[in-house]
């Protein structure tokens, strides 16, 4: 059985009937439900909740019997009794059975007071001397009835012992004091009754003066009052035994439950608050933060319970984070730091799984969040957090922190994906360099015309939307005299671009460009003009330049090159180069 329900109950019957906890136990509730038209009678019911509750309803108990009702009350309350019902149901209609039966009585009595003759007052004298005394008695007793304390049973709080709240004030009749002895000092009978001798500590007497009592009992029920209002509202737990020190359960999220101590046993005494480290990290100090305490007076004091409140309503603003929150753990590994929901850290996968670190505090929304870098990620992201362009454009109330995470996870993935190119590109052509400021990359492809050796530079600008979106690509070296083979490049490029994919990957385009460059750097055989040896099927020239690949031999003399078979051919049957028409070497010659 959850406190919540037997407190939600006990709020509920406190809100119409005058009930107490006995001995601060929610389990067991005492008060009054009726009292008589003339003030004389009070009925009173004790409510005791058994483990079963809710299932089935509590036991009804009458401490004292009540004139005119059955003993075997029946309730409908209770004979229909379901999980879901209120114990306040049953309490109303037993106070209006017992309403009933006593003005029924009432009735009948005045009824037979009417057919009565006036009866006259007698005086004194028409008295006995005992009947003067029964009289003398009765009229003390009804002067002492008419006394009565401040009831504060209309608040539901703690009683330290259980006794009925009627007999507080009653002297304890039995308790004797001793012959010969006197609880207070002899006096002379023939002294000033004025000047009336100081007591020692010692000849003090062993009770309180009345003033003493009265001072006790105002600041008990100014205690009692606190602690009643701040029930009323929250959740409470009493610390040891004293009224006026509670620890107060608010709870702001689903999250986050903060626990307060107050100490206001000195009430009207500015109260002592004790709170969390967490809480403190976001209140602060709480004498300086909370208007009530650093304003407090003690000639007009404010209640505990609105110091509470204050405190509650600077922490609202934690559903709007917790919000926040969970948006952002709903999209990334996220863990909190010191336990709160306001401080968290993130961590950020990218390619080849790597995890980049990042912290959020973001316990001022709706303004900007506070963002910090891990030194791997500041590596990553060569700039302040406070750069990010959804931060320059925040908007209160609009923004979101959770944007502020997809920027920088996609200035991640873009730098690391920058990165794998880099590492791409470098096993493919002969020079690559990225210039992060800039974010350009500059590109150098050799090759040879001619017989001519080139190169062929490219220069590669990403934009802030890459890899969605396609990068610009520049072709930079002149290349006049080879019209053709720039013409051929230019479309590889544009083809590339039209067909850009996010998975496309910038060696894809130059692996097709070193290609053409390829193709157009080597010369077909000076013999037979073909780029496949006829008699083997190498090419003249391969792409990784191995010798075992390749089927060339070169003219020492014109530097032409020929098939080593087509070299041997002409050798044998001319016995020189058939472009230059000069001898070759002995050891260019081919054996016979």
């Amino acid at each position: 059985m959850e406190n919540g329900k037997l407190l939600h109950e006990a709020q509920l019957i406190a809100s119409e009937f005058k009930f107490y906890m006995v001995k601060g136990n929610l389990r067991h509730l005492y008060g009054y439900i009726y009292e008589s038209p003339n003030k004389e009678t009070k009925y009173p019911l004790e409510i005791k909740y058994t483990k079963d509750f809710p299932t089935y309803p509590p036991d009804f108990i009458f401490p004292l019997p009540i004139p005119n009702v059955p003993e075997e009350i029946e309730l409908n309350a209770l004979n229909n009794w379901t999980p879901e019902s209120h114990v306040v149901t049953a309490v109303r209609e037993l106070a209006v059975l017992i309403k009933n039966y006593v003005e029924q009585q009432e009735e009948e009595k005045e009824i037979y007071i009417s057919t009565e003759e006036p009866s006259v007052q007698p005086t004194y004298a028409e008295f006995s001397t005992e009947e003067l005394s029964s009289q003398s008695y009765k009229q003390e007793k009804d002067e002492e009835e008419q006394y009565l304390t401040p009831d504060m049973s209309q608040y539901l709080y703690e009683q330290e012992e259980y006794i009925n709240p009627d007999e507080i004030l009653e002297w304890n009749s039995e308790e004797e004091v001793p012959e010969n002895e006197s609880i207070y000092p002899t006096l002379d009978p023939s002294a000033d009754p004025y000047n009336v001798p100081a007591l020692t500590p010692t000849e003090r007497p062993i009770y309180p003066s009345i003033e003493a009592q009265n001072l006790d009992a105002e600041l008990d029920v100014k205690v009692s009052t606190e602690a009643a209002l701040i029930q009323q509202e929250y959740a409470i737990d009493y610390v040891g035994n004293t009224m006026g020190v509670v620890e107060v359960y608010l709870t702001i999220t689903l999250e986050q439950t903060f626990i307060i101590r107050i100490d206001f046993s000195s009430f009207p005494k500015k109260p002592e608050v004790v709170v969390q480290d967490n809480l403190r990290k976001i209140l602060g100090d709480v004498d300086e933060s909370i208007g009530i305490l650093k304003s407090w007076d003690e000639n007009n004091p404010r209640h505990v319970v609105e110091l509470i409140r204050e405190v509650e309503g600077k922490l609202w603003f934690l559903s709007d984070i917790e919000q926040e929150a969970k948006m952002i753990f709903g999209e990334y590994k996220t863990e909190m730091v010191d336990g709160l929901i306001s401080h968290l850290q993130v961590g950020l996968f990218t390619y080849g799984f790597k995890e980049y670190i990042l912290t959020l505090d973001i316990s001022k929304y709706p303004n900007e969040p506070l963002v910090q870098f891990s030194s791997a990620l500041q590596e990553v992201l060569p700039f302040s957090p406070q750069d990010l362009m959804v931060l320059k454009n925040w908007k209160r109330k609009e923004s979101h922190v959770v944007d502020v995470l997809r920027e920088i996870s996609w200035l991640v993935d873009k730098a690391s994906r920058i990165s794998f190119e880099v590492d791409l590109l470098k096993g493919g052509v002969k020079k690559v360099d990225y210039d992060k400021t800039t974010d350009k990359f500059s590109i150098e492809i050799s090759g040879q015309l001619k017989t001519k050796d080139l190169a062929f530079t490219f220069e590669v600008q990403m934009n802030d939307e890459y890899p969605i979106t396609v990068p610009h690509f520049k072709l930079l070296s002149a290349l006049e005299e080879y019209e053709e083979i720039k013409e051929k490049i230019n479309n590889q490029i544009q083809s590339f671009t039209q067909q850009w994919h996010p998975f496309n990957y910038l060696i894809d385009l130059f692996n097709q460009i070193s290609q053409t460059i390829f193709a157009e750097s080597i010369l077909s055989c000076v013999i037979c003009h073909k780029i496949d040896c006829p008699e083997c099927g190498l090419k003249i020239s391969s792409s990784t330049g191995d010798s075992h690949d390749q089927c060339q031999t070169q003219c020492p003399s014109c530097e032409r090159l020929y098939h080593e078979h087509c070299w041997n051919q002409t050798i044998i049957s001319f016995g020189k180069c058939g472009f230059c028409l000069r001898p070759p070497p002995q050891h260019m010659r081919p054996s016979m």
